[in-house]
């Protein structure tokens, strides 16, 4: 067995005796149970390496205008998702919170995604937190299906189109 280390409410996805995956609070967990972990696995299924997204240009206007985005899958990318599902939200005002910005390869990951996507940046009173401005990103990863709070937010269906490969990738970022 190995040991995982995180808070008690984090969402660890599970799988039971019959393959179904399944969520659960991290303090919840009990000895034995199936745990999904960060691997890579060789796949002949080839890197899916855009994604067509519409977003929504406009937020409480009569003149919605609507935007179609070809986003990279790139390696960073799919970290970074991973880590905003695990500890990230996206504010009313568009500003994307992550909390765990105090670990070194994290650190890494979102500085990438940071000069990639020209984002301006407000560091928490704490080492681990920090927000990211820009309203185009957000939007983005809303398109995506990046949303709710920390109770309602949910993998993506588009990430369980991917190959093994990239959900580990996913995954990686998810288990930081």
């Amino acid at each position: 067995g190995k040991e995982l280390k995180c808070t008690t409410d984090h969402s660890i996805i599970c799988m039971d005796k019959d393959g179904n995956l399944y969520d659960k609070d991290a303090g919840a967990l009990k000895i034995g149970e199936y745990v999904l972990a960060t691997m890579w696995y060789d796949n002949e299924q080839p890197d899916k390496e855009y994604i067509e997204v519409v977003t929504r240009n406009k937020y409480g206007s009569k003149n919605i205008d609507y935007t179609k985005k070809i986003i990279k899958l790139s390696d960073t990318f799919l970290h970074f998702l991973g880590l905003w599902i695990g500890d990230g939200c996206i504010y009313k005002d568009g500003t994307i919170g992550m909390s765990c910005y105090s670990d070194y390869e994290t650190r890494e990951v979102i500085n990438k995604i940071i000069e990639q996507e020209n984002l301006g940046v407000t560091y928490g009173t704490h080492e681990v937190d920090i927000r990211l401005h820009g309203i185009d990103f957000s939007r983005k990863l809303n398109a995506l299906g990046f949303d709710g709070d920390a109770y309602t937010k949910r993998i993506p269906p588009f990430i369980y189109s991917l190959n093994k490969r990239q959900i580990g990738e996913f995954l990686k970022g998810y288990f930081s």
